[in-house]
Parts: C-alpha cells; structure tokens; sequence
C-alpha cells in the first residue's frame, strides 16, 4: 500500500510545486481568477474525462470517421483524416484501451498517439490538460464549473500574429459552427442564436508558417479569402485576422434579385440585423474594415438603394459619408436605428437583456 502511495504523492508534489512556480510569475489577480475557474480534479472524476466517448467528442466538433471498421466496431475501432493537419488518405485511427477505461487515438503516419486531452490540446483547442478536462467534464460528465460565466472561448487558443500579408496562411479544416467551443461567445457574449449564425459561420483551424495552428470563427471574404476572429481577445475589440485575401464579404439576397444592398461593418452586427428584423434581406455586404470602403464603391452602382448601418464612432460616421458622397440620394445612413449604441449588436445585446 505504502509503494502503490508514494508515486501518486511525488505526482501531486510535483503538481503543486509547478502550480507554485507558474502563479509567482502571473501575479496575484490573474492566479487567483484561474483557480476560481477550475474544477477540483479528482483521479475519479479525471478517470470519467478520459472514458467518455471521443468519437462522440468529435462528432460534436462536426468531425465524422471516415470509416468504422467491421466487425469490430462494437469494440469501438475508428479511422478519420486527422483533424489537425491535411489528411487526404484517413490515417487517424480511435478506440476503446484494452482495459476498457478510456479513449485513444493514433496518427498512423506521424506515429503521434495519446488520449481525448492530448488530442483537444493537439487541435489547439486549449492551452492545456486542465482546462481540456474542465470542458469534459462539464460538457459530458454533468459537473459544473466553479464560475459559470466563465468563457471557455477566451482562455482555449493561443492567438496567432498579426498578420494581413495575402499572400500566407491557408486553411487546415472547416468545421460547422454547433458543437465547437465558439457557440458560447457567439450565442452567450453576442446573444446571436446558433440557428442564425451557424448559416454563416464556421470553426476553422489555420496556419501561417505549418510550424503552429491556430482556430476561430471564420467566414469568407469575396476575394476567396477567410476573415476570422481568434479566440483570446474577442469582444475586447481585437482578434481580426486574415488567411488569404482579406476584403469586404458579400451575403447574396434571400430573393431571386435584389435592387437593394445593406452594408454593415462587422458581421456580428449583419447577424444581429436578421435577429431583430427576419432572415429575409437584401443582398449585404460587410466591411469587416472601415478601411474596406474604397473596395466597396464599384459593386454599389448597380443598386438602386444602399442603406449603411456602420459603428457610432468616428471611422464609422466617416465610412458612411463617404458612401453618401459617392452614392448620392440612393444611399442613406441608418445609424438612427441603434441610436445611443455604438453598434447594431450592441444594440440587440442590450434589447434582449433590458427584457430579462
């Protein structure tokens, strides 16, 4: 008994003094936040992390095996194009250990392996083995964290340089919006429901230089590239980036034809105007940079009505003049409708939480 004690016990030392040296370095508000947001991680509690499903983990992330093998798919032996790199022939294999306690995989072409939590932290998905076991445990194992309001979006991914060189970055994988770590921010910080973002949306994983990946939400640009916004600094007015051509993007209209254009500046502000007004629109077209505008003028000629709904502030007001200007009558500045917000989704964000 005392053998099978000691090496748990050098474990939770070593645990303990790590944690020591990494809180010394972080100062004491940003400790003491941490410590609030995780679950105490008991051996049993860590046991049931690791033996929930991974192929259902994964299906929940939009990832399906490529195929099942037969006739030992009870056994739970599954092969998929590994989610983290480019994999044309499938060569990631999941199963059940031998002992029947937990879930592994195995990248038969890198010879990489490990459980649910080494693939989570493989995908970028979190910053490390803690917070990948939080989120399983809460999203599967029915416990709740310490601090309910905790956004996992903003702790899990590291964010990548800032970068709008069009010529790097390429997309690794494009995954539906439901079921990723993004539809806390987008349904819970932005109050834009799943069902309406998830039609424009999508989680991707992306590089830069093949040596670090990194993920976000992501929608196309007209150029063919991606804008994304990154995980850490979402909502705090930074987090834009690009893979491949950035620019304007253009949502076509609902109808057959359409004589009138809307243009937002940012996306969430486009979502936010079908929330409160139907999915029904015209054809759109969002900025996703005021700097964006001079891009926009030759595709509004055609238009018979153009209608600005851009920020309360000074890029915002500035962007709209210069479209009044080129455009004439037929364009008209429709900040008035979120009068005293800075934004169209700061303005549903604050209708929906003065009926609460």
């Amino acid at each position: 008994m005392v053998s099978s004690f000691f090496p748990h016990f050098l474990i939770y030392l070593f645990l303990f003094l790590a944690s020591v040296v990494v809180g010394e370095g972080a100062g004491v508000r940003e400790k003491c936040q941490v410590e609030q947001e995780i679950i105490p991680m008991d051996d049993t509690l860590l046991t049931k992390v690791k033996g929930v499903s991974l192929p259902r983990i994964l299906a929940d992330m939009g990832i399906q095996p490529a195929y099942r093998y037969t006739p030992d798919s009870a056994k739970g032996k599954f092969l998929y194009h590994a989610p983290y790199r480019k994999d044309n022939h499938p060569s990631f294999s999941v199963f059940i250990s031998r002992d029947g306690t937990r879930w592994l995989w195995k990248d038969h072409s890198t010879g990489e392996s490990g459980n649910s939590l080494d693939l989570l932290l493989k995908m970028r998905w979190f910053a490390d083995w803690r917070e990948a076991a939080q989120y399983i445990a809460k999203t599967y194992c029915g416990v709740i964290t310490q601090d309910p309001s905790v956004n996992l979006l903003q702790r899990q991914i590291v964010p990548p340089p800032a970068i709008r060189d069009e010529s790097v970055g390429r997309i690794l994988a494009l995954y539906p919006l439901s079921g990723s770590p993004a539809v806390t921010y987008v349904t819970q910080v932005r109050k834009i429901p799943l069902d309406v973002a998830s039609r424009y949306l999508q989680y991707a994983v992306y590089t830069y230089d093949a040596r670090k990946n990194y993920s976000g939400i992501a929608w196309p640009t007209l150029r063919g590239g991606w804008s994304i916004r990154w995980a850490k600094d979402l909502g705090k007015g930074r987090g834009k980036s690009f893979v491949g051509p950035a620019g304007i993007s253009l949502f076509h209209s609902t109808k057959r034809e359409s004589d009138s254009c809307d243009i937002f500046e940012g996306v969430f502000d486009f979502l936010s105007f079908l929330v409160m007004r139907g999915p029904s629109f015209s054809d759109t077209i969002v900025l996703n940079s005021t700097e964006n505008v001079v891009e926009v003028m030759p595709l509004l000629h055609k238009y018979a009505a153009i209608s600005c709904f851009f920020d309360n502030d000074a890029a915002g007001k500035k962007a709209t003049n210069d479209i009044l200007l080129a455009m004439g009558d037929k364009a008209t500045d429709c900040s008035w409708r979120y009068a005293g917000f800075k934004d169209y989704n700061d303005y549903l964000i604050h209708s929906i939480l003065s009926t609460i």
